[in-house]
């Protein structure tokens, strides 16, 4: 993934509900780290993940992520949903403008993960 740097478990064990971890990318010239939770695991079909902005470089707002993985054809395809969810008007508009940003980042993301997993 662009700008990765590193995950670190937060929670001892393996993925499960309630686990955390915490990734940090380089961004805009400097790291910057979120804090994830497991909020669903239903190997391995589907992820579910949340961030708590407060504890992170967001500083605010929720982030909510769902990746599932759909048989298709002879393949498998990667669906991703999500929900930003930030306070207050000004944290609304700048969801709003960073929205583009964050589609194109978590792409990225995901055109990074199909390249690995095609590796494997």
């Amino acid at each position: 993934m662009k700008g990765f740097v590193r995950n670190e478990r937060l929670t001892p064990g393996g993925l499960a509900v309630g686990a955390e971890f915490r990734q940090t990318r380089r961004m805009f010239g400097r790291e910057a780290s979120e804090v994830f939770e497991v909020v669903a695991h239903e190997a391995p079909t589907r992820l579910g993940l949340r961030v708590d902005g407060a504890r992170g470089a967001s500083k605010q707002g929720e982030f909510l992520f769902s990746y599932s993985l759909v048989p298709d054809g002879d393949g498998t395809r990667l669906m991703l949903s999500g929900d930003i969810r930030r306070p207050g008007f000004f944290g609304r508009l700048i969801g709003k403008l960073m929205s583009g940003a964050m589609k194109q980042m978590i792409g990225r993301d995901l055109d990074a993960f199909v390249a690995y997993a095609e590796l494997r």
